[in-house]
This record gives structure tokens, C-alpha cells and sequence, in this order.
């Protein structure tokens, strides 16, 4: 059986610097970031219809 290498409190260590550093980077992140507009529903000039061949299959 291995054992652990290094100090058993690392991953904390680690969890007490990640957390910070990634709760800054999202808000500098959301601070730069500008949304895209809403988009305009689409809807087509006129009605589309299947093509011929389709109707015939009926």
C-alpha cells in the first residue's frame, strides 16, 4: 500500500487558493463581458410550403 506524499493539508491549501482565484476571474470575466442583444423573433415573409414532390406521395 502507498502513502501519501507531501502535506496531508496540500488539497486544502489548494482549495483556499483555487476558490478566490476563480471567484476573481469570473468577475473580471463578467465585468469585461458584454451580452449579446436580444434577438428579434424571425419570422419569414411568406408561408413555407413542402415541396411538390411531397404532396404526391399522398
Amino acid at each position: 500500500m502507498q502513502r501519501h506524499r507531501g502535506h496531508p493539508h496540500r488539497g486544502l491549501l489548494g482549495a483556499i487558493i483555487a476558490v478566490p482565484l476563480v471567484a476573481v476571474t469570473w468577475s473580471v470575466y463578467s465585468r469585461l463581458h458584454t451580452p449579446d442583444p436580444p434577438m428579434e423573433p424571425h419570422e419569414p415573409a411568406e408561408a413555407v410550403e413542402p415541396p411538390p414532390d411531397a404532396k404526391a406521395a399522398d
